[in-house]
Formats: structure tokens, sequence, C-alpha cells
């Protein structure tokens, strides 16, 4: 599940998986507040995590994650443009699993992507 409001950075996400992921499904959401729903119903295997949607905050979502039971197993990938060291440690203290800065560098995505999909 791809937790994002901005189309390009979803098409971006998609092309990449596509191309070197292809029996991988990527289902999105662009609604913050209807993120932690939409993961559980969908059973999320992994989960890409923007910081800055509509309706309510990255950070707050993988909180909700990070808290309930069912969910604090699935790993957080945190894609955002946001990369000062004070966040991404804040956000891997909270719980992130990793975090790739944007613009998002391919082969780091990709090495990060392998490392959660073959566990």
């Amino acid at each position: 599940v791809y937790v994002e409001d901005n189309s390009s950075n979803i098409e971006l996400v998609e092309q990449i998986l596509g191309d070197y992921f292809p029996g991988v499904l990527l289902k999105t959401i662009s609604d913050g507040s209807k993120a932690f729903g939409f993961i559980l119903e969908n059973k999320a295997d992994l989960v890409f995590l923007d910081l800055n949607l509509p309706g309510l905050k990255g950070e707050e979502i993988l909180h909700q994650l990070k808290m309930d039971k069912a969910a604090r197993k699935i790993p957080v990938i945190v894609l955002s443009a946001n990369a000062m060291p004070e966040k991404i440690d804040k956000l891997m203290s909270m719980g992130a699993d990793n975090y790739i800065p944007k613009p998002i560098d391919v082969a780091v995505f990709l090495e990060v992507i392998d490392k959660f999909l073959s566990q």
C-alpha cells in the first residue's frame, strides 16, 4: 500500500515496481484519514508512507500502525522530501522501518524494497 496524494509520485513508484517487481500489486490511497483502515482492509505486506497528506499526517498514521496489535508488524517505509536528520531520527524511533528521501533514488529504493520483499 502506498499512502500518497501526489499522482506523479504514485506513477513513479508504480512504474518502478512494475519494471522490477512485476508480481507486486500496489494499492494506493491519498486520504490520510482513511489510510489506517485501508491498510488493514487490504492486508498490506508493506506500506510506503508520505508525510504530508490531506486528512491526517503521515506521522499520525505511523503512530496508529505501530500502536495497533494487528498492524505493528507491517513494515513502513517513509517516502518524504523532508530529509532533515532530526525528522528521520524521530520517525525511525516511532517505528518506521526505513526512510527514503524524495526525489527517490531508484537504486536505493530498489535495494530497500528487495530487502523487505525477500523476508
